[in-house]
């Protein structure tokens, strides 16, 4: 490591005074806790940055290829490339949001902005107007995905890079974060049921149901997204006032040099391309197998698939939260991969025509997996922050946000660019309708159900290799407020 002070201090001198916050890894001062009312309002942001992801990735296929008749293929490689567009513009902002010098910090602002931008691009991307041919079709929601990811990334990053400097507590950020994981879910249940609301009877059409709840789901993200810049202060704002500006190539450098980082994203990567890359494959395999083709019977059932995860993972992330505190984030997020793992290997038997109902239960049991990598990530980010400055001697939270999300995105923009051509490998036809082959149909379920399970073994290995413990945390914590003191 560089530029570690011995055991009087960087000049000889006895070291300050060990902060009472720092003495004991498991517990936390009152100095480090986080209101209720801050973490709800930081919180509200993952609403804003998880519609709007879990909606496109949801909705994108039964919208465009079902209803508007676009060809899986070109959906997939737009994904693919607004994906690539949305890796590169988060360093980019990361870097902005770093190096901004602004009477309202250097996150706030760009939350603000990004909130409202991130909105109307989302109401956009579910307009296009009727009558239109599948080329029409196919631009507008090329050029609308690129338009809402470079938005989404304006107010996703820095509100990220807030999250991880709230609080220097090892356990408080864990339970800052899981806060986080109840609004994920919401978002992932508001976006299960995206498209069976567009089929309410309420609706003259579909295409109209597309236009009125995509309308709604824009505005319920303008108004989450702004309540963290308006509540949440920042914890850095002047220390980093004169802290030297980060170049972007330095950015991912020394992210790329960091052995705990670099464990982090090896184990999300292979979670989301793994999950990914066959998620798709989940809404055809209910609509085209288990109700032979029956698109309304087959949205309520995704819809109820779910409600059902959510309901898991609402009443997992106080057990999984506590359970973090307590035995540490790596273990238990071990425990939590092999519980999904489990879950994965259930949709040979669950997803049956016989019983469409037991399809909640492989929901069910991924639950953990979901919402422990939407909030011990975050949270083991943060204590990664720690030991960047430890090594480097200054605080990068834009850099190393926006460096994972680069690299998981570029992970997730694989996944989706070979999703919608697996459709065509396996044969699957649009126009056959409920006559799919049989041979298509067993493709569908053989890769959606063992394609995860292995993703999800690469994972356990990566994090399982995670450092950071507790123990090492308060080490870290403690040897920086000696050099630097508390704040």
């Amino acid at each position: 490591m560089k530029n570690l002070p011995n055991e009087k201090g960087s000049r000889g001198e006895s070291p300050s005074p060990k902060p009472e916050s720092a003495r004991n890894a498991g517990e936390t001062a009152e100095a480090d806790k986080i209101p209720f009312w801050k973490k709800m309002a930081y919180s509200c942001g993952m609403g804003t940055n998880m519609v709007g992801k879990q909606s496109t990735n949801q909705v994108a296929f039964p919208v465009y290829n079902i209803e508007f008749g676009v060809n899986p293929g070109w959906i997939s490689l737009t994904m693919m490339f607004s994906r690539i567009w949305d890796a590169i513009t988060d360093p980019i902002v990361g870097r902005f949001s770093d190096n901004a010098r602004t009477r309202w910090g250097r996150r706030r602002p760009f939350i603000f902005l990004g909130a409202f931008l991130a909105g109307i691009a989302f109401m956009c991307l579910w307009l296009p107007p009727r009558g239109l041919s599948d080329l029409a079709y196919f631009l507008w929601f090329l050029f609308g995905l690129f338009f809402f990811f470079g938005c989404i990334s304006v107010f996703a990053v820095p509100w990220n890079s807030l999250g991880f400097e709230l609080t220097p507590d090892y356990n408080e950020r864990t339970r800052l974060f899981s806060y986080g994981a109840y609004f994920n879910n919401v978002a992932t249940l508001g976006s299960g049921w995206f498209y069976a609301l567009t089929q309410l009877d309420y609706f003259d059409d579909t295409i109209q149901g597309i236009r009125v709840v995509g309308t709604g789901f824009g505005a319920i993200m303008i108004i989450l997204g702004v309540l963290p810049a308006i509540f949440c202060k920042e914890r850095f704002e002047k220390q980093v006032k004169t802290q030297k500006k980060v170049k972007l190539s330095q950015a991912f450098s020394h992210a790329f040099q960091n052995s705990p980082f670099l464990k982090l994203i090896g184990c999300v990567l292979f979670i989301y391309i793994g999950i990914l890359t066959v998620s798709v494959l989940g809404n055809y395999v209910m609509i085209y197998y288990i109700y032979g083709g029956d698109k309304q019977l087959g949205a309520v059932l995704i819809g109820h698939a779910a409600t059902w995860s959510t309901v898991a993972t609402f009443v997992g992330i106080p057990i999984v939260s506590k359970l973090a505190t307590t035995f540490g984030k790596r273990r238990v997020f071990v425990w939590c991969l092999w519980v999904a793992w489990i879950g994965t290997m259930s949709k040979w038997v669950c997803y049956t025509p016989s019983a469409p109902m037991l399809a909640i239960i492989p929901s069910i049991l991924l639950a953990p997996s979901t919402g422990a990598t939407a909030f011990l990530i975050q949270s083991m980010i943060a204590d990664v922050c720690d030991y960047d400055e430890l090594e480097r001697g200054v605080r990068r939270e834009g850099s190393f946000g926006a460096v994972y999300s680069w690299s998981v995105k570029l992970g997730i923009a694989l996944a989706v660019g070979i999703s919608g051509f697996i459709l065509v490998w396996i044969g699957f036809d649009i126009d056959l309708g409920a006559d799919q082959s049989q041979s298509t149909l067993l493709w569908m379920r053989i890769l959606f159900t063992y394609a995860p399970a292995v993703a999800l073994l690469a994972s356990i290995y990566f994090i399982s290799r995670f450092p950071i413990t507790p123990e090492r945390a308060s080490e870290i914590r403690r040897e920086l407020e000696a050099r630097r003191g508390v704040v």
